[in-house]
This record gives C-alpha cells, sequence and structure tokens, in this order.
C-alpha cells in the first residue's frame, strides 16, 4: 500500500471494501503496516487539515458511509501515535475498538476484529505489568474485559445465520475475555459468556462448527474452571478435548504443555497417573514423579515436604492451592489400602492410626480416623462397614478400593 494522505487512504480504502478484501482491510487499519516515510507523511497531511475536511474527504468515495467515524478516530490514534507512551497508545485504541463495535457487521470484518482485540490485550498488559503501575491494579486489563463484554454482546445478537454472520468470532472474543478474567482472578465473570452462549445456541453440535484454536482455547478455560470449582470429571473430559486437539507442531507446543499441566493436576485427583515419558516429554518430570509416588503410598511426609520445597512453582502455575487441598481423600485411600494389604477383610482402628502417624500425620486421634474412614465411604473411594463400638474396619469382598476415577 501506498498512503500518503487522506485522499489516497479513502481511495484504497473504499476498493478494499468493494472487493470485501479481509487481509487488506486489516492491513489499512494498522499504523505499523506503514514505513517511516508513509507515517509521517501522512501525520503531516492529516495536521494540516481540519476535521471537516477531512470528512469531506471521507463523504467523497463510494462504500465508506459506514465507517466515517472509524475513520476519523483511526486518524486521530496515528497522529497521536507514541511507542513511548503505552497508556496513551491504549486509550486511543481503546475509542477505535468502541467505534470498531458499531462498524463490525460482516464476516470479513473478523480479521480486523481480532488484530484490534489482540492490541488491546498486548497494550493493557504492558500498561498493567510495568514497574512504572504502581500498587499493581490492573486497571487497562478490567477495561480491555469490558471492552470484550461489548463487543461479545454485538457479537451475539448477530441474527444472521451462523455461516454468514459475525457470530463466528463468538468463541475468539469469549476466550480472550477468559484470558483477562483469569489475569484478574475474577473466575466468576466468564458465566455470563457461558450462559449467553448456550442462550444463543452457539454450544453443543454448534461449537463443533467454530475454529479448532478457538474449541482448544474455549475447553482449556473452561477445563480449569471446572477444575477451580472442583467438577473433576468434567475438567478431565474438557482439558483432555483440548489437550487432543491442540496441535504438535512448535509453534503450539507451549500451549500443549500448558494443558497438558492442568490435565495432569485433575488426573492425579481422580487417581490417574501420567506416564513418566509424557512428564519428561513436556518438562514436568522434576516437579510430578516424586510427588506421584508420594501420592500412591498416601504419605503425607514426603508429600507436603515436596509442595514446600516446590512451593513457588506451584504457586507460579497456579496449581498449589488444588494440590495442596484436593488430594487428601486419594492420599488417605492409597494408605488404607496399604495398610490392608491384598488379603486382609478387616483393619482396627489403632493399625490405622499408627500408619497414619508414619505417613506423617502427628495430630490425629482416634475419632479422626473414624472421621476419615466415613468420609472415604461417602465419596466412594472406599466400600467398608464401620463398627465404631470395637473400632473395627470390614471392607467388601469385591474392591473394597474402587477405581477413584470411577467414584
Amino acid at each position: 500500500m501506498n498512503i500518503s494522505d487522506a485522499h489516497s487512504f479513502c481511495l484504497q480504502l473504499s476498493e478494499i471494501v468493494r472487493q470485501k478484501n479481509e487481509v487488506n482491510f486489516t492491513k489499512i487499519f494498522n499504523p505499523e503496516e506503514l514505513d517511516d516515510n508513509e507515517y509521517n507523511t501522512l501525520v503531516t497531511n492529516l495536521n494540516s487539515l481540519d476535521d471537516e475536511i477531512i470528512r469531506e474527504i471521507i463523504d467523497s468515495f463510494p462504500n465508506l458511509e459506514l465507517y466515517d467515524n472509524f475513520i476519523m478516530t483511526y486518524f486521530n490514534l496515528i497522529k497521536n501515535w507514541d511507542y513511548n507512551d503505552n497508556v496513551k497508545l491504549f486509550d486511543l485504541y481503546r475509542k477505535l475498538y468502541i467505534d470498531y463495535i458499531q462498524v463490525f457487521s460482516y464476516t470479513w470484518h473478523i480479521l480486523l476484529l481480532k488484530s484490534l482485540s489482540r492490541s488491546i490485550v498486548q497494550l493493557a498488559y504492558l500498561c498493567d505489568l510495568s514497574p512504572e503501575n504502581i500498587g499493581g491494579k490492573k486497571e487497562k486489563i478490567e477495561e480491555a474485559a469490558r471492552l470484550f463484554g461489548r463487543m461479545f454482546n454485538a457479537i451475539v445478537n448477530d441474527r444472521e445465520p451462523l455461516e454468514t454472520s459475525k457470530k463466528k468470532s463468538a468463541y475468539f472474543i469469549t476466550n480472550l475475555a477468559f484470558k483477562t478474567y483469569f489475569k484478574i482472578k475474577n473466575l466468576h465473570l466468564c458465566q455470563s459468556f457461558i450462559e449467553k452462549l448456550k442462550q444463543y445456541k452457539l454450544d453443543e453440535e454448534n461449537f463443533y462448527k467454530f475454529p479448532m484454536s478457538d474449541q482448544v482455547t474455549y475447553s482449556y478455560y473452561i477445563g480449569r474452571l471446572e477444575l477451580f470449582n472442583s467438577n473433576f470429571l468434567n475438567a478431565e473430559k474438557h482439558l483432555n478435548y483440548a489437550y487432543i486437539n491442540c496441535p504438535e507442531e512448535i509453534e503450539c507446543s507451549k500451549n500443549k504443555r500448558l494443558i497438558f499441566l492442568y490435565l495432569t493436576v485433575v488426573r492425579l485427583i481422580l487417581g490417574k497417573f501420567p506416564r513418566e515419558v509424557l512428564l519428561k516429554k513436556y518438562g514436568y518430570y522434576e516437579y510430578f514423579n516424586d510427588l506421584i509416588q508420594a501420592i500412591k503410598q498416601g504419605n503425607f511426609k514426603i508429600y507436603n515436604a515436596i509442595l514446600k520445597e516446590r512451593q513457588d512453582w506451584y504457586i507460579k502455575t497456579e496449581i498449589y492451592m488444588i494440590l495442596k487441598k484436593q488430594l487428601d481423600s486419594l492420599m488417605f485411600r492409597n494408605l488404607f489400602s496399604k495398610v490392608l494389604g491384598k488379603k486382609a477383610k478387616m483393619m482396627s482402628y489403632h493399625s490405622l492410626l499408627k500408619a497414619f502417624k508414619f505417613a506423617g500425620i502427628e495430630d490425629f486421634d482416634l475419632d479422626d480416623v473414624e472421621c476419615v474412614a466415613i468420609s472415604l465411604i461417602h465419596k466412594g473411594y472406599m466400600k467398608a462397614f464401620i463398627n465404631n463400638e470395637t473400632q473395627l474396619i470390614y471392607l467388601s469382598k469385591t474392591k473394597p478400593f474402587p477405581n477413584p476415577y470411577n467414584s
């Protein structure tokens, strides 16, 4: 593109709109597509013209009626562009994005929507995560989330059939909104998007009509939400779908590794352990292998020591509290099974209490042993009958310790 003034910009844009050329439509509204000479010449021209004159130029070209305010806002962004002021750039892009909500009408507009949305996220992160942001407030990220909410509402209210509708971008915007909600720790805000996707029948079979990249990202976030809400079977289902369908290519390797991390965590809770070869493949062997051995043995002493030793990494990956709070039942189940052995059908409270102390649980008494046993039976981790008078636990003759994955 050779753009030197408002006239040449509008001339080219008019032709792009006539052709419905989504690639060039996206490029012409990207300041970084301009080389230094083009940029300086265009800014000089725009600064020499009154807004009224610029509007007359826009109105003189066909096909631009829908875009006049958006073009004016974009020209304002061009004139005030400053690489050294991310806050100012974010505010300029925010105004541009709001105007684009009104412009966004066709499927060939989706590519520019994605470009602008990514710019909003990138600038929000640069503003809120910079050293200059005293106090660490995430104001711009929160603002980005609100913008995506407004765009999402405009998208799902499109009455055109999905194939020709801007609703084709619904999951892309949803995923960006989820990304911001996870960043600002407001996961409950995800629910409104989930409910509207159902309300407008964009879930279930229609979900599979969207690009696989959107399906994978959405399944990843839903899996993490379900994990956070302790819905472990649903979490495993969504994370497994994301993992299976995430490509193995180098450019996707970071995403697949991240999906595998949370899939591993939820499967640990369900008593389903990953193979060593996969832990090594994704670089998690050193963080999980000995932890898994402690879980299998029901050894709380070793398990808690590992959690403490690697606490910083577990916190950074946002799995520390899950590992700390959600593995107890499985580990007690494994400890009970270990004390029982393969043939015994009865356990005494006293033998279990000794095992608890050996496994690093020092502050338990016989009442605590009984409470744990009742909890395991209630959750389906153990099939047994408790006689609290004799302080004995009688185990089922068939599979006294069912597979926890099916509990």
